[in-house]
């Protein structure tokens, strides 16, 4: 499984980030406090052992503090399949969710296998 996209809206430094990812290897170059950093902490968020949801998040995960805009971490599969962390999004019914989806529906234990679980455990410097 690969990821193909990443979108990250309202999340620590990063306002909006929108990439297409290569299929083979991505390097992430800048100055030191741009972001790199973050970029990971938004993947590792998504995927990792823990299960990300909105009550775990502080208003320093919010881009500026401003918790009240909605924040986003969403990750398009080379499946086409999308995994998305919103602390506000809408079912298929209509009604406000909060938290992890896949698709627009909850992401259930088999949605976790499948597309988690990851732990960034290193950086190369």
């Amino acid at each position: 499984m690969k990821i193909e996209h990443l979108d990250i809206i309202n999340y620590k430094s990063i306002k909006e980030l929108h990439v297409d990812l290569n299929p083979r290897i991505n390097v992430f170059i800048g100055a030191n406090n741009v972001g790199k950093s973050n970029i990971m902490a938004a993947m590792e968020y998504l995927l990792g052992p823990t299960y990300p949801v909105p009550n775990r998040l502080d208003k320093s995960d919010f881009y500026n503090g401003k918790d009240d805009q909605p924040l986003k971490i969403a990750m398009r599969f080379d499946d086409r399949n999308i995994l998305s962390f919103d602390s506000t999004w809408v079912d298929y019914r209509g009604k406000e969710r909060h938290g992890l989806n896949l698709n627009g529906s909850y992401a259930n234990g088999d949605a976790r296998d499948k597309y988690g679980v990851c732990k960034i455990t290193g950086w190369i410097r």
